[in-house]
């Protein structure tokens, strides 16, 4: 489980990250860039409700393999986009990217408070967040140096942006590798049965003050923090960094963030 949330908050910062490089690559505004952002975002609001109304129907344990597989779906269809050049088709892979990793945020967070007992849930939580923050962490930095470096230095040698492109294609070969063999080995692995509160509706959850004040909160500190690392890397470009460094150097506002 801990695996799991080590991978969407790399995932998440990663493609963030990518944002400079499609820029480049598309010929893009910092505006239209923002759509890379958007595409991954919106996917919680678009199956947040499917999501759930799924893993009910399937169980926990396969949500987060099926979560898995939309993440190596996601990844995969990067190579192609990045072929054709098409900016639409790139879109399109970061929202099913996205989508798994909404699987895993529905799926994970119960699994960390079943595997154990209740009192220490909340730790566990911590610790596996803590963990969400490293990957966030550790993503843009990684997206500097394997990314965006070698980018530079190809175009500097007389290779235009959309050859530059290409760089972006291994990386996401080799995460949505990486999500196939975990998914194939939480599928061995045995895990506890989870069930939910049958006396608990959707519509009694929702007169509660705390689920709308929560959502709320959640919304405005995402929209701040995703907001703020996307503007830092073309803030640091505006001031004289390379792209490359520029990604690099956010990696420590994520480190403050965790």
């Amino acid at each position: 489980m801990a695996s799991i949330f080590f991978i969407f908050g790399f995932i998440t910062n990663f493609n963030i990250a990518m944002k400079d490089q499609v820029q480049l690559a598309f010929t893009l505004s910092n505006f239209d860039a923002q759509l890379v952002n958007f595409a991954f975002f919106i996917s919680y609001a678009v199956f947040s409700f499917l999501c759930g109304y799924i893993i009910k129907r399937i169980g926990y344990k396969n949500g987060v393999i099926a979560g898995l597989v939309l993440v190596a779906v996601g990844s995969y269809m990067f190579f192609p986009a990045v072929s054709a050049l098409s900016y639409p088709l790139f879109l399109l892979a970061v929202f099913v990217m996205a989508s798994g990793v909404v699987f895993l945020q529905t799926a994970a967070n119960p699994y960390v408070a079943a595997l154990g007992p209740q009192e220490t849930a909340p730790a566990r939580l911590n610790l596996t967040q803590a963990l969400n923050g490293v990957a966030t962490t550790i993503a843009p930095f990684l997206a500097g140096v394997l990314v965006l470096a070698p980018a530079i230095l190809a175009i500097q040698g007389g290779a235009t942006p959309a050859d530059a492109a290409k760089f972006v294609q291994m990386p996401f070969i080799v995460i949505g590798s990486l999500v196939v063999l975990i998914a194939v080995g939480i599928a061995f692995i045995k895990l506890p049965e989870i069930k939910g509160d049958s006396t608990i509706s959707s519509s009694s959850v929702f007169k509660k003050p705390q689920v709308w004040l929560g959502a709320l909160g959640i919304f405005c500190y995402v929209g701040a923090e995703v907001g703020t690392a996307s503007q830092i890397a073309p803030y640091l470009k505006d001031s004289g960094f390379l792209a490359d460094a520029a990604v690099k150097l956010s990696a420590i506002y994520w480190g403050g963030a965790m």
